[in-house]
């Protein structure tokens, strides 16, 4: 499950997340045996009004995504729930994703310096 991209983000076609689900994915999927399907799902979105994190200090953050997403859908039973998230700062989107996805059953962060501008 990808970490939603801000609104703006989203509308310059800048899901960060996304992308590095895809390639999570991909590879899970060839270490996976015969049978196991590996899918990305756009589960979690950020609720109307949600503001940007960009910027913003420690305590801002935490408190910009408490109840600022929902979820698109809900996960089937015996699904393993992996976040994916470009870079985690505080752990607020993080944290925030599990809260309405009701669980993780893990994390992947990824960053590389100077992908983003």
């Amino acid at each position: 499950v990808p970490a939603p991209s801000s609104w703006g983000r989203r509308l310059r076609g800048r899901q960060v997340a996304l992308p590095l689900a895809r390639g999570v994915a991909r590879g899970l999927a060839l270490g996976s045996p015969p049978g196991v399907r590996v899918r990305v799902v756009d589960a979690v979105a950020l609720r109307a009004g949600a503001g940007s994190q960009s910027g913003k200090a420690g305590a801002a953050r935490t408190v910009g995504r408490m109840g600022s997403m929902r979820a698109r859908v809900v996960a089937p039973a015996g699904a393993l729930v992996i976040a994916v998230d470009d870079v985690v700062t505080t752990g607020a989107t993080i944290r925030e994703m599990e809260r309405v996805l009701g669980r993780l059953d893990g994390i992947a962060a990824l960053a590389r310096p100077g992908l983003i501008s």
